[in-house]
């Protein structure tokens, strides 16, 4: 299971959004540190108790300007 982040770079940084999860944001001062915040920030999102949320959308797979980041598989199976 793969959610997909938009990327933005801003004042000599980056962010991301979830393009399915609306408000799951984070940040990074390089690439490789925002790919490790989107992790983070997936895996803390979707361990919140409140449950329902919407699954990965699979059409967004093509987009290559989007970061795509798996969740961690004792998530998958809970979600």
């Amino acid at each position: 299971m793969t959610y997909h982040f938009q990327l933005h770079r801003e004042n000599g940084g980056y962010w991301a959004e979830c393009c399915e999860l609306a408000g799951c944001v984070t940040q990074g001062d390089t690439l490789d540190d925002l790919h490790g915040a989107c992790r983070e920030a997936l895996t803390l999102y979707l361990d919140e108790p409140s449950g329902a949320f919407p699954p990965p959308n699979a059409a967004l797979d093509a987009d290559h300007s989007l970061l795509k980041i798996a969740v961690e598989p004792e998530l998958a199976s809970a979600t």
